[in-house]
């Protein structure tokens, strides 16, 4: 049985702090001993059709968000420049039911130069708190990271069967959420504030010393048609995207 919260507690934030020399190194570990769904005989893009897994009604509005979003099929021109589309969803990384710990990537997706991107997708809480914070979920995707390098070829190989040219090089870790979302996270789009700026700095740390992009995005909505007894979630309107400053 393989416990990765216990054997990498840095990268599932269960230290006192942020130390970069500890995600530093457990990222590498991770990277080195990752669990592999090829050699198990299974596969990243599992053939989703677009239609939720529960029948009925689900209040995972993340969830029915990120389905309707790949249901759509377009290319999204990048507020930081390029363009990118997104893959599939619920992408999992599991190769074996005892890899505790390990989830699924909400959103995959790839941009316009070949470079996997790594979504963790965000929606604003309906009730009081703030839920998820960006450094969880930056966490989350530093976790999805080391996996996805570790088995990239075998990705970027199934993903030419979505139509996707990737190139076999470091992924992208992408923060997507509602613009209602990264203000109950205390983030303002106006003017950066101290949060934001100590954000920002250990970010850079983290680009300095494991080589991971990060990328930080805001829908101004993400108003959801749940997918209901067999019908696909859709996005009424489509929304529109921009950067989160930092």
């Amino acid at each position: 049985m393989s416990n990765f919260p216990e054997r990498y507690p840095a990268l599932f934030g269960r230290g006192t702090g942020f130390d970069i020399g500890d995600l530093r190194r457990e990222y590498l570990s991770l990277r080195e001993n990752a669990p592999s769904r090829t050699l198990r005989g299974k596969r990243y893009f599992v053939g989703h059709d677009g239609v939720p897994s529960a029948r009925g009604y689900s209040n995972r509005r993340e969830e029915h968000s990120a389905i309707a979003l790949v249901n759509l099929q377009r290319d999204w021109e990048h507020p930081l420049g390029g363009s990118f589309r997104f893959l599939d969803y619920q992408v999992p990384l599991k190769a074996r039911q005892s890899d505790g710990g390990i989830g699924k990537i909400d959103l995959v997706g790839v941009n316009d130069e070949g470079k996997l991107i790594l979504i963790e997708l965000k929606v604003e809480s309906k009730h009081s708190g703030r839920g998820d914070s960006p450094f969880s979920a930056l966490l989350q995707g530093l976790r999805y990271a080391a996996i996805v390098e570790a088995n990239l070829e075998a990705i970027a190989r199934e993903a030419k069967g979505l139509g996707a040219e990737v190139r076999e090089t470091t992924p992208v870790v992408q923060l997507l959420a509602t613009e209602e979302w990264w203000l109950q996270q205390g983030f303002n789009f106006s003017v950066a504030g101290n949060s934001q700026k100590y954000f920002s700095a250990f970010i850079d740390d983290i680009k300095r010393e494991i080589g991971i992009t990060f990328e930080f995005l805001a829908f101004d909505h993400l108003n959801v048609d749940f997918g209901l007894d067999g019908g696909k979630p859709r996005l009424n309107p489509v929304p529109s995207l921009r950067a989160v400053p930092l």
